[in-house]
């Protein structure tokens, strides 16, 4: 029997959300296990473009996540550095 494909939730998106909470059913419903890497500082802000892209908070987050996974700084690092690139084009419109 295959093992499930796990996918990376990476983010400080609002848990609560209704895109969220779908995203995760569907990727349930379809057999893969969604892991969460979440810290959760826009729960109680509806309007992020501003701090949410500024980069202060990347290397401590970075070390977060590093050490809670086992990974090297550099791929944790990459990792939320393409997360918060990703999010940037959405606020802007770039891609939905």
């Amino acid at each position: 029997m295959s093992r499930a494909p796990r996918l990376l939730w990476l983010g400080t998106y609002e848990s609560d959300y209704p895109r969220t909470r779908v995203l995760h059913a569907g990727l349930r419903e379809l057999g893969a296990e969604p892991l969460a890497c979440h810290r959760p500082v826009w729960e109680l802000t509806r309007h992020k473009a501003g701090e949410f892209l500024s980069p202060r908070r990347l290397p401590k987050t970075a070390a977060l996540y590093a050490r809670a996974r086992d990974l090297s700084l550099r791929t944790a690092a990459t990792a939320l550095a393409v997360e918060r690139v990703a999010e940037a084009h959405r606020l802007r419109g770039l891609y939905p």
